[in-house]
């Protein structure tokens, strides 16, 4: 039996990746000058991705004109910032 194709889901299973998000986030909420949000608040959401993130730390949905540039942020963050 020949393997083409692994897939990893990094949904926390294999790899804790809620620090690391919730840390973008919160680096990206005091960018706003936003205060940032409890890790306990912030944990649930990492499964549901970056843009529930950007919903939840700044109360919008994705027809908020900086929507697209906050996740675009978040993102930049977090991968320059895993551990």
């Amino acid at each position: 039996m020949t393997v083409n194709t692994i897939l990893f889901d990094l949904d926390g299973t294999l790899i804790d990746t809620a620090p690391d998000l919730a840390y973008a986030l919160n680096t990206l909420l005091l960018e706003n000058g936003i205060a940032g949000k409890p890790y306990e608040q912030i944990k649930p959401l990492v499964a549901f991705g970056g843009k529930a993130l950007i919903k939840f730390g700044f109360d919008c949905d994705e027809s908020h004109p900086e929507f697209i540039n906050r996740h675009q942020r978040i993102l930049q963050i977090y991968t320059e910032n895993i551990d």
